[in-house]
């Protein structure tokens, strides 16, 4: 299983590597014969596969911490309805996605660690599901709630409880992952003081969700090292 997930992994850093190299050189070795239109979407393109090299690799690392029984976090009062809406721009080029959530809502977490618990929340609903997409931020009680919502087949039952497995993937889809990203965003969430979990959805579809600790008073964090 070992063995499989790490070829996976390496298949998923390979594809977007893979791109960079090519329209990189592409990019400076003709940029004076281009348009500028092409030149913006060569640069688009390359800006993309960053960003999904970029998620893949925080993943292994993530995953090494937590294997390690070394999570690092640097909670900190930050607005989490500013960082889904980061995230939401983030994915624009991909499909439209709606947010459904109050002015500001302020939690005490660890900005960079969110970011990467949305961007794999939303990367798998847009690899996996169909639209339309919604993320939901609402209070729940002590906490920040948030939900990524997608309208597609939902999961099936007997899979539902290996979803946030390290390796876990729903083989019947034709999409292949490293079987990381969602128990990476269930450890950083146990990290920071909440957790994660799946939904069905009433009427169709799946609800993944996390919660953080609402930032209800000033504390002593940590800082994140420079």
């Amino acid at each position: 299983l070992l063995r499989s997930a790490v070829a996976t992994a390496a298949h998923e850093l390979r594809a977007p590597s893979t791109v960079l190299v090519g329209l990189a050189p592409t990019l400076i070795r003709r940029r004076t014969e281009l348009a500028p239109e092409r030149a913006d979407e060569l640069l688009d393109a390359i800006v993309r596969q960053a960003l999904v090299l970029d998620r893949l690799t925080r993943d292994l690392l993530s995953y090494a911490e937590v294997d390690r029984g070394e999570v690092s976090a640097y909670p900190e009062r930050m607005d989490l309805v500013a960082a889904v809406r980061a995230a939401i721009v983030a994915v624009a080029h991909q499909a439209d996605v709606f947010p459904s959530v109050p002015d500001a809502l302020l939690v005490t977490a660890d900005p960079v660690r969110v970011q990467q618990m949305l961007s794999n929340l939303l990367s798998n609903a847009l690899k996996y599901a169909a639209a339309p997409f919604t993320v939901v931020v609402v209070q729940d009680g002590p906490n920040a709630l948030v939900r990524v919502e997608d309208s597609g087949a939902g999961v099936d039952v007997e899979f539902r409880a290996r979803l946030f497995e390290q390796y876990s993937r729903f083989d019947q889809t034709r999409s292949a992952g490293s079987g990381l990203g969602l128990y990476v965003v269930r450890a950083l969430a146990q990290a920071q003081g909440g957790t994660a979990w799946y939904e069905p959805r009433l009427h169709g579809g799946s609800s993944f969700c996390f919660t953080l600790p609402l930032a209800l008073h000033d504390l002593r964090m940590p800082s994140r090292p420079v």
